[in-house]
């Protein structure tokens, strides 16, 4: 096994390790609630859950926020095969979602919506540096600043990585 694919799956158990203790520290609380009965009323709790979190119906509440997370939410939904295509390759050799269109209209598909999440973190600058909404104030700009420079990171990462494939492919003169 190359050196990369054992510091890969290194970082990987790590991150899992991380995602794993944070999830239980978490949910302790919630983990030690009393049972609860969770299909009275199914009607108002489908309801709940296609409105509420399906079509994030509060989300446009504020329209410039709700804009902005739309925007990322939708973009990250579809890089979502590219970041898995990124993520597998090095495990798989030759792993690669070219034929459910990886480079005709979901490689499309990812370079717009790659504009749509730079466009909404560009919003959530502008919105933090400039327009200084008032909800603000109790929010950590230091976690926001790291939070954006960590997507910025993510999507002009797998840009470049599409760009880079285009271009070894001789499909970009």
């Amino acid at each position: 096994m190359p050196e990369r694919a054992a510091l890969l799956i290194l970082v990987t158990l790590a991150a899992f390790l991380l995602a794993a203790w944070r999830f239980v520290r978490v949910f302790r609380p919630v983990f030690r609630g009393g049972p609860s009965s969770r299909f009275d009323q199914p009607a108002r709790r489908i309801k709940g859950v296609l409105g509420d979190i399906g079509l994030h119906r509060r989300l446009l509440r504020y329209r410039w926020s709700g804009t902005l997370h739309a925007l990322m939410f939708s973009g990250f939904l579809v890089l979502l095969a590219l970041t898995l295509e990124s993520f597998l390759k090095p495990f798989f050799p030759g792993f690669s979602l070219d034929v459910v269109g990886g480079r005709t209209w979901l490689g499309l598909g990812q370079e717009v919506f790659a504009a749509f999440i730079v466009i909404a973190l560009a919003m959530a600058i502008w919105q933090r540096q400039v327009w200084r909404p008032a909800r603000f104030r109790t929010s950590s700009a230091k976690d926001a600043w790291i939070i954006y420079g960590l997507i910025g990171a993510i999507v002009c990462g797998l840009i470049v990585e599409a760009a880079c494939h285009q271009v070894m492919a001789g499909s970009v003169s």
